[in-house]
């Protein structure tokens, strides 16, 4: 698509989401969140399911620390009704975001958080997977929310795995955490580790990023993964270079929706003609 056809495109969805949100602060939220998921994580799912699932943001409601209830029910109800119309918005036929309260409650709030999810690529995750996830009676047709419910409320180990795989961490990190989780409920000693990162738009480290063991040398699967994602990251920074943020209103949320497009998406199957052109970065 040239850039006129687009400019149009992007202009057109823009004018929709104007007129849901007529009146309102959501265009704002919309663009709020549109940077939270580019500038983190969120990028490596949005571009092509490299990351098949990524946390977008998290928050808290008040609760009283007796009985758990919500201190202000209504402004509850209000600021989700707010995230979920948003979050319809955002989505598209590749793109999907799931808003769902964590199981374990700690202190004064309970925490909701806003995830992202790449549908294909969860599909295929789901499907590789399928000894670990159809014992927990999770299909790859299966919605994500249907999914997210179902690992967040289940028994911790199983929950510690199965967030790995749907966060994108190798096989061998996931391992390494759900052992050493094992290993200290019974010992209650410490596994030292290290940690692999990989640069985010935001940040070089802390936001992509998994344990691996103590004095741990990087493989070629962690090596191809921060390739990738660098190749990812780069498209991106040039994206962004190119646009004029000063002179857009909703300069993420106006990116966003442009990158979001099928015609601009990094397919699936492209990123497993990636491996070549990654491995040679890593040699």
């Amino acid at each position: 698509m040239n850039r006129i056809k687009q400019s149009i495109l992007t202009l057109t969805l823009l004018f929709i989401f104007k007129l849901a949100f007529a009146g309102t602060p959501s265009l704002t939220l919309a663009d709020s969140l549109a940077k939270e998921i580019l500038e983190n994580e969120g990028l490596y799912t949005v571009m092509g399911g490299l990351k098949p699932v990524s946390t977008v943001l998290q928050f808290g409601f008040g609760i009283d620390t007796v009985t758990q209830e919500y201190l202000d029910g209504k402004q509850v109800e209000g600021k989700l009704k707010e995230f979920n119309k948003v979050l319809s918005l955002l989505e598209n036929e590749e793109i999907g975001f799931a808003l769902l309260p964590f199981k374990a409650v700690h202190g004064d709030k309970r925490i909701f958080q806003i995830m992202v999810y790449h549908r294909e690529s969860l599909r295929q995750l789901i499907a590789g997977h399928d000894s670990f996830f159809l014992k927990r009676g999770v299909l790859p047709d299966m919605t994500f929310p249907q999914i997210i419910a179902m690992v967040e409320f289940g028994e911790s180990m199983e929950r510690f795995r199965a967030y790995g795989y749907l966060f994108g961490y190798p096989d061998h990190a996931v391992d390494f955490f759900v052992e050493a989780s094992e290993s200290f409920n019974k010992t209650k000693e410490f596994v030292e580790r290290d940690f692999f990162q990989i640069p985010v738009s935001s940040k070089a480290e802390g936001h992509f990023v998994y344990a691996v063991p103590k004095g741990y040398e990087p493989q070629e699967i962690d090596l191809r993964l921060r390739a990738k994602a660098g190749q990812l990251l780069e498209s991106y920074a040039y994206l962004k270079s190119s646009r004029k943020p000063n002179e857009e209103k909703y300069p993420y949320l106006d990116l966003y929706l442009e990158m979001r497009e099928p015609e601009n998406q990094v397919s699936w199957s492209k990123f497993k003609n990636m491996q070549d052109s990654a491995e040679s970065l890593v040699q």
